[in-house]
């Protein structure tokens, strides 16, 4: 699942809310520096930092004529006075955004992967480990360093890559299309850098969280979903959760309604139900922190269980005939054998595959009871799982055809080897 796994378990999981479930930011937003404004721009040339790598020689400001306008007029390898000088020809904000952030990306990307050290053939594990730790210290500092220059020059604290990742990522705009683009893509870049810092922690650890671990684990958990909420108001947290549990579980089971049609506010309200209680971002992000322990499996379970409580809930909301049916359709054997149905060359009708589901069921249900009982000896056991079997065949053939039956019997998987023993699942 890569919801960005879960923006909800992510808000994901790839959070939730992963899923994409959620939304995910781990580094708290810096507070821009206000840029000098006036009507006109003025070019200034101010030390930001010390560069070793240029295609620019001088770093100065250039005056512009615009009667001799020459592009290498503009630029310059001090980003505040190239900013300025764009600004200063009335270059459209946004076109000096894309220009410099792309360069400055460009750039920090150079620096960060320079920031890579070989390590010698001798050198031992925990050498090694003190050498890549290192290293990530460094890429991180830079690539913060990297967002306070452009946080401080557009006031934007996201990235191009998130930018574009915002523009294409189709999972993204289900999940928080509601909300105004900068906050989205303040988002999505808290994703992105969630899952760089999940890989660095996973590195760090082998993907086995210990107990000395779990103190970092969990400021890291607090902080990141802090990050991930920051900016928006309770409801978008609440609307982008929803949206995410749902994405993600239509990852992990895009067949759990099959035979049930809800309403878009039947279905929200459903999942507002059963997500009640359950922290889905923080489960998320502890997932991909925390692979051994609270792994991918764990949110599964966590997500599809009900609480007495909230069926009832459902049961309400629902009535009893389409509560059977939603009910009906969270259970494996019957998508199995919905499956089964619509894969025939004359696809089953739904309510044909109901009637061969209830026969199973059925039919489990008397072999669970045979072989329960205490009075029965080993011989007229095997005995009645041989009459149940022939008598769940005719019942089953009876209801969708002998075609079907067949297909029922060989291609599911092994249900009746399972209900009935290896006889019941030869054919």
């Amino acid at each position: 699942m890569n919801a960005r796994s879960i923006l909800i378990i992510s808000l994901g999981l790839n959070l939730v809310l992963g899923t994409w479930v959620g939304a995910k930011l781990w580094r708290a937003p810096v507070s821009p520096a206000a840029v000098p404004t006036s009507d006109v721009p003025v070019a200034r040339s101010l030390p930001l930092w010390s560069l070793a790598k240029t295609n620019v020689i001088e770093v100065s400001t250039n005056h512009v004529d615009p009667t001799r306008f020459r592009w290498a007029s503009l630029e310059t390898n001090d980003f505040e006075a190239y900013v300025a000088n764009l600004r200063g020809i009335n270059c459209p904000e946004h076109i000096v955004r894309h220009l410099v952030m792309g360069e400055i990306e460009a750039l920090y990307a150079e620096r960060i992967t320079d920031a890579e050290r070989s390590g010698s053939f001798w050198e031992t594990p925990r050498q090694r480990r003190m050498r890549e730790g290192q290293t990530r210290r460094e890429q991180i500092a830079l690539e913060n360093e990297r967002r306070e220059i452009t946080q401080r020059l557009f006031h934007v604290p996201w990235s191009l890559k998130a930018e574009r990742e915002w523009v294409t990522d189709e999972n993204a705009c289900l999940i928080i299309g509601f909300i105004p683009d900068e906050k989205a893509m303040r988002l999505v870049d808290t994703v992105m850098r969630l899952e760089t810092q999940a890989r660095f922690f996973n590195e760090e650890t082998d993907h086995i969280v210990i107990d000395t671990d779990e103190p970092r684990l969990e400021a890291m958990l607090v902080e990141a979903k802090v990050q991930m909420e920051f900016g928006l108001s309770p409801l978008e947290v609440e609307e982008a959760t929803l949206r995410g549990i749902n994405l993600a579980i239509s990852f992990m089971d895009g067949k759990s309604l099959v035979g049930v049609s809800l309403t878009g506010d039947e279905l929200r309200r459903i999942t507002a139900i059963s997500s009640r209680g359950k922290d889905f971002i923080t489960l998320g992000l502890r997932a991909e922190l925390d692979e051994e322990r609270d792994g991918e499996k764990n949110i599964q379970e966590i997500m599809m269980q009900l609480s007495p409580e909230a069926e009832r809930e459902i049961a309400g909301l629902l009535g009893p005939q389409k509560f059977a049916a939603y009910v009906r359709s969270k259970d494996g054997a019957f998508r199995e054998f919905a499956e089964i149905g619509s894969r025939l060359e004359q696809p089953l009708p739904l309510e044909v595959t109901v009637k061969a589901y209830d026969i199973r069921r059925a039919a489990e249900a008397a072999v669970r009871q045979l072989n329960s009982s205490e009075e029965l000896s080993g011989e007229q056991k095997r005995a009645g799982l041989e009459g149940i079997r022939r008598e769940t065949e005719q019942s089953i053939t009876a209801a969708v055809g002998a075609t079907a039956a067949k297909e029922f019997f060989r291609q599911d998987r092994g249900w009746a080897r399972t209900t009935f023993g290896a006889r019941g699942a030869k054919r």
